[in-house]
């Protein structure tokens, strides 16, 4: 070996070669045509809430006075409960399929490259997107309530902003994640986008149409004399049915931490990230745990599947 040359680490061959492969899949993802379509859409929507987010919300039965900033980004997390999985899942319903379809996945393992760099590179390459649109998406619209609506900004609201952004992130990773592994299940991308549309269907949709029919059940479908006593007693039912119903979805759990950071009264001091995460310890690892063991089963199944 000539003097001055170090010996290159197996590991540093296969960061090599998973960035690679990593930063071709964001190359392909960041100019797809369906990513900025949903990109536009949240941007869209958080714009749209600068003009419309009222002066202070309801939470369980009280008014709260939210600043301006922080009440934008509060107002959509139930609706963001329906956008973000769609652009987890826009990203990985093909993740390995297409490479399938293309028979690009067959030339790509015939070289010296290791089943675990794909998935490896798959995996950081969805970070990365979801990082950048998440991310552009806040800002645009942190800038444009800042430089055009005038809406202070504080320390305290960027520390919000930023950990709503991180768990956002992560929920949408929690989603890309079901479709990556039934990405690598399927060999037609056709069949693996309609399993997760029904999957999102079923989570976003069909689970908290079951919750409110418990507990429309409970307290009654019809109003009656008094429609407040009754308003009451349903938003109490729910509250009560949820966790047993909806806290079988990401979706509950991301709702639950996304409030808990935002939501505040004006006369309330600085966030205090020990309590919050404290209250919502278990929705806090229901929400990092599920990305992390669906990525490793998608890693085994496509780590153990013969190509043909």
């Amino acid at each position: 070996m000539s003097k001055g040359l170090k010996p290159v680490k197996p590991t540093e061959k296969a960061w090599e070669k998973i960035k690679i492969i990593a930063m071709k899949e964001f190359s392909d993802d960041i100019t797809s045509k369906r990513l900025w379509i949903l990109l536009a859409v949240l941007i869209l929507f958080f714009i749209g809430g600068i003009s419309i987010t009222p002066s202070s919300v309801t939470v369980n039965g009280k008014e709260v006075h939210l600043p301006k900033l922080t009440q934008i980004f509060s107002g959509g997390i139930q609706p963001l409960t329906y956008i973000v999985p769609l652009i987890g899942l826009a990203i990985g319903y093909d993740a390995i399929s297409r490479e399938r379809e293309t028979g690009t996945l067959r030339i790509l393992l015939s070289r010296p490259i290791y089943r675990d760099y794909v998935i490896n590179g798959k995996v950081l390459s969805a970070i990365a997107t979801l990082g950048t649109t998440l991310f552009t998406s806040v800002f645009l619209t942190v800038s444009i309530a800042i430089v055009i609506a005038g809406v202070p900004f504080s320390i305290d609201d960027f520390v919000r902003i930023f950990l709503f952004s991180i768990f956002t992130i992560i929920f949408a990773l929690g989603y890309y994640s079901i479709a990556l592994l039934f990405s690598t299940l399927f060999s037609k991308s056709s069949h693996s986008l309609a399993v997760n549309i029904v999957i999102w269907i079923f989570f976003s949709l069909i689970m908290p149409m079951i919750a409110g029919f418990i507990a429309f059940s409970k307290v009654g479908f019809t109003p009656g004399e008094n429609p407040m006593e009754w308003s009451k007693k349903l938003s109490e039912e729910i509250s009560k049915i949820a966790p047993y119903t909806l806290g079988l979805t990401l979706n509950y759990h991301y709702e639950l931490l996304a409030g808990s950071i935002l939501l505040k009264s004006i006369e309330q001091e600085a966030l205090d990230i020990l309590k919050v995460f404290g209250q919502t310890i278990g929705s806090l690892i229901i929400i990092i745990l599920v990305p992390v063991m669906l990525i490793i089963l998608a890693h085994m199944m496509f780590t153990r599947r013969e190509e043909k």
